[in-house]
């Protein structure tokens, strides 16, 4: 195991694009990763006393060392992270859910006792801000936060049988070792779960593509991807 500063250099020793740490006056961080330019910008909050500061940094660059191991199959909407063309905000917060339970199980092997320590402060205190939870994003938020908190820290799931039903998505997935394959899976079953969206694999000029639908319309398709400056 290392601390969370070793656990830092050691990713980013392994990552082979350009990686730009900009700080700003935010509370959270957050990545933007760019595969035509082979750039991450990390966004740094300026206050380092926000609790588990180095190990939500590093977290940033465990996504970093995600998106190139899933490029160019997974590409990026400019800056504007993993989403594709034609998709709304909310289909984006599906893949965010999954990429945080992929980075969740590398954060487990980096920096297990300190991570754990965090998994059991945001159980504590999840259900405070988002119970009952209402929109997806506050659902998978806290769906999250439990199956991390059933698998690792062996607790029952917060109340909810929506809740629980997400829990149950994420489990379906090893963490650990994220391919397309596992992606493809996990945002599924995410997607069955509140049966707005449904996901789908088909050939594009003989490449597998994924389509996203609602209501049995296209909405998106993941060869449709563009380059787009940060606005």
């Amino acid at each position: 195991m290392y601390t969370e500063k070793e656990a830092i250099s050691r990713v980013n020793s392994q990552l082979e694009w350009e990686v730009d740490r900009l700080f700003y006056d935010k509370e959270e961080f957050k990545i933007r990763s760019n595969g035509s330019k082979k750039l991450h910008k990390i966004y740094i909050p300026t206050n380092n006393t926000i609790p588990f500061y180095y190990l939500d940094l590093l977290h940033e660059y465990i996504h970093a060392l995600h998106y190139e191991a899933l490029h160019p199959s997974l590409l990026d909407n400019g800056y504007q992270g993993i989403l594709p063309t034609g998709a709304n905000t909310e289909i984006k917060e599906y893949f965010n859910a999954a990429m945080d339970w992929f980075a969740t199980g590398q954060l487990t092997k980096l920096c297990n006792q300190k991570t754990l320590q965090q998994m059991e402060f945001d159980y504590r205190n999840i259900g405070k801000v988002f119970c009952p939870a209402k929109t997806v994003r506050e659902h998978l938020i806290v769906g999250l936060v439990s199956a991390q908190s059933v698998r690792w820290l062996k607790q029952g799931p917060l109340p909810g049988e929506k809740i629980e039903q997400v829990v149950d998505a994420f489990h379906r997935v090893n963490p650990e070792n994220p391919t397309m394959e596992k992606l493809y899976l996990l945002v599924s079953v995410l997607f069955n779960v509140f049966k707005d969206y449904k996901l789908k694999l088909v050939k594009n000029n003989g490449q597998n593509s994924w389509k996203i639908e609602k209501n049995n319309i296209p909405i998106a398709h993941y060869s449709q991807f563009h380059e787009t400056e940060e606005k």
